[in-house]
């Protein structure tokens, strides 16, 4: 994201197309940790019931 936020700084993309990036970003962050804490759950879970 650092890098969105340089190029909508010196004007390189529209502020309005580095908001959009930025928020896309960090949703598929949202979906990647989501997913990991998952996969954590499942193998918990597998640990469990042996």
């Amino acid at each position: 994201m650092p890098w969105v936020y340089r190029d909508a700084w010196t004007s390189k993309i529209d502020t309005s197309n580095a908001s959009r990036l930025v928020y896309i970003l960090s949703q598929i962050g949202k979906l990647i940790k989501t997913e990991k804490l998952e996969q954590r759950l499942v193998e918990l879970e597998r640990r469990l019931l042996k």
